[in-house]
């Protein structure tokens, strides 16, 4: 919705909507993409609600179809392994993560991609934990629009390959932190 209304709604006066460029790379100086984007850590100041809204901004279509992939793909294994609240959580803690350290080695960025690779990185973490069998139990074209998501995103350049490592990296320390409080939790009601 949020990127709808920025896409559709809140232009500069002379933009083209349906144009290529326009589709192709979004609303870069809309309103919400101008007051909302990730900024460099030098003009942040005072303006870190920027380290939230980033996630809810996208860079025109394909930008958004594709993290709507990866989402998908990604957070349902993850969030039918956790539950909503700690797939949310998992989720903001990887996005701010992956947006602080952003900030501090590009110019800025738009885009869920750093949270959906946190919720990569907490796949991960299942998936070696339980050798495997999280993974193995999904369908092969699943697989491989979740390996294409983690591969060719990190093709665009230093902004996204900074980005979804970093997110990446929060997601695994959330994935050993809320697994093993899971697990902790799981043997209580054990008892």
């Amino acid at each position: 919705m949020i990127f709808g209304v920025d896409f559709l709604v809140l232009n500069k006066a002379d933009t083209v909507i349906w144009s290529a460029d326009h589709l192709l790379y979004g609303n870069q100086w809309g309103y919400l993409t101008q007051y909302g984007r990730l900024l460099n850590v030098r003009a942040m100041n005072p303006e870190w609600w920027r380290l939230l809204t980033c996630q809810f901004l996208h860079s025109g279509v394909l930008h958004l179809f594709v993290n709507g992939i990866g989402l998908i793909c990604i957070g349902s294994i993850v969030e039918k392994r956790v539950g909503a609240k700690r797939f949310l959580l998992c989720y903001l803690l990887s996005g701010i993560g992956s947006a602080l350290i952003t900030m501090f080695f590009t110019y800025g960025s738009v885009g869920a991609s750093g949270a959906i690779f946190g919720l990569a990185g907490m796949l991960l973490v299942f998936m070696i934990r339980e050798r495997k069998q999280v993974w193995s139990r999904e369908p092969i074209f699943k697989r491989l629009l979740i390996l294409a998501y983690l591969i060719l995103p990190n093709l665009s350049g230093i902004n996204s390959i900074v980005s979804h490592e970093a997110g990446l990296i929060c997601g695994i320390v959330a994935g050993l932190l809320l697994v093993g409080k899971q697990e902790n939790e799981e043997k209580l009601e054990l008892n």
